[in-house]
């Protein structure tokens, strides 16, 4: 039999069935561990008092294996012995040891489950340390500090068994690993209902600012209507046919004076080479024939226009009967009508209308910018539709949000039931637990 060698484990009893009562209890997710410590109380009080009694005597004992280890530091073996030296060797190191081993046993500063499974393995680690003596080592021991050993032994084989009996006060079936187990079930449940009441909160904020956001663009859709029912918006509709009625007699005007042009163009293109090949015109003269021959609106309605149009008339007949341009009977009849139309001043004449309407055009348009109506409108549109936006994306958030309980309230349901199931497995009590 070796040295640290402990009897074998006794054969554990066999766990009897749990008689399950079936009338269900009620219980809210707070209250549930106070229900439960109401059930285990009195048996979770006698384990936590023996669990901590086994705590003090297996401390005790560690304290006398160090008490005792102290006196074994300063043993000697006879230095006539031819083993003097080994033996003595041997003794100093498993004394060194077993004190490094000693520092390794926790303290426990509260009697529940997570401290008493520390202590468990820790101190279970360091017995197994003091235990693994190699087996010459251990004879040697035994046989020249033959009342130590036999003392540590003892102290060892009851630190075992005390640490036996505490693995089994925490063993499944047990108060102080159930309520541990409830309670960090119960953490776990709690959180996800947290989880799940923020959700609910975010879900009624979001709901109030799309409501309240709704009711705003319909208060601005209501602004708009009236805004558009008012004098100034119906000035303004009225001011915009208005000038839309004289854009368009501007255009006939245009087109009234191009098509009068267009009668006269091959005698202008004509003329057009004598003008290039007679230095006798100043340079920006020559700029506005060419801008009348080629561009002949633009250039009749530029603030010299009509001048230049006399100007250019006077030139191209000259040109003709200096003989400097031919034209046939048609064109010649085309451009002595139009010079005549010029002479009495019936382009002119068009020229001023549409110098007016441009007037009158400007003035309107001034007049709108003023009022502001058409700002005020934009202004609401772009609320209206920024608040639309804001809705729209509240609702994808709400769509989400909602998503997210039907994820989580699915999680707790099953925990929930798993945690039925396990109470009612390990107390016999079958427990119903309110969340929503």
């Amino acid at each position: 039999m070796g040295f640290f060698d402990f009897l074998k484990k006794p054969k554990e009893e066999e766990a009897k069935p749990v008689v399950v009562d079936t009338k269900p209890i009620e219980v809210g997710i707070d209250s549930l561990e106070k229900r439960i410590n109401e059930y285990v109380s009195d048996m979770l009080s006698r384990e936590k008092e023996r669990a901590k009694d086994l705590y003090a005597k297996i401390r005790e004992d560690f304290r006398e294996i160090k008490k005792m280890n102290k006196e074994l530091e300063g043993k000697k073996f006879e230095e006539k012995d031819r083993m003097y030296s080994a033996v003595n060797m041997i003794k100093n190191n498993y004394v060194n040891r077993t004190f490094g081993l000693l520092g390794g046993v926790p303290v426990i500063q509260e009697m529940n489950h997570e401290e008493l499974e520390n202590f468990l393995s820790k101190t279970t680690k360091v017995l197994d340390g003091m235990r693994k003596v190699p087996p010459k080592q251990a004879v040697l021991l035994s046989k020249y500090f033959k009342k130590e050993a036999s003392e540590i032994v003892k102290i060892l084989k009851r630190i075992e068994d005390n640490l036996k009996e505490m693995k089994g006060l925490l063993a499944d079936g047990k108060s102080i690993p159930l309520v541990s187990k409830i309670t960090s079930r119960v953490d776990v449940m709690k959180g996800m209902n947290r989880k799940f009441r923020d959700l609910e909160q975010q879900e009624k904020i979001l709901k109030e600012k799309t409501e309240k956001t709704g009711k705003e663009k319909e208060r601005k859709e209501e602004d708009l209507k009236k805004l558009m029912k008012s004098e100034g918006y119906r000035e303004h509709v009225d001011s915009s046919e208005k000038i839309r009625d004289l854009k368009r007699e501007r255009e006939d005007l245009t087109s009234e004076i191009r098509e009068e042009f267009s009668s006269v163009k091959r005698p202008m293109k004509k003329y057009e080479h004598v003008l290039r090949s007679d230095s006798s015109i100043p340079r920006e003269k020559r700029i506005s024939f060419e801008r009348m021959i080629h561009s002949p609106v633009k250039a009749i309605l530029s603030e010299d226009g009509e001048s230049v149009l006399k100007d250019i008339i006077y030139r191209v007949d000259e040109a003709i009967e200096k003989r400097m341009v031919s034209l046939k009977d048609s064109e010649m009849k085309k451009f002595r009508e139009f010079s005549e139309r010029v002479r009495e001043g019936k382009i002119s004449d068009v020229r001023k209308k549409h110098m007016e309407l441009k007037e009158r055009i400007e003035e309107s348009e001034r007049g709108k910018e003023k009022s502001g109506v058409i700002d005020e409108r934009e202004k609401i549109k772009r609320e209206i539709e920024h608040s639309g936006h804001e809705i729209s994306e509240y609702k994808r958030n709400l769509e989400s949000i909602s998503k997210g309980k039907e994820s989580v309230k699915k999680e707790i349901i099953e925990e929930k039931k798993r945690l039925e199931k396990m109470i009612e497995s390990e107390i016999g009590k079958r427990f119903v637990i309110k969340m929503f």
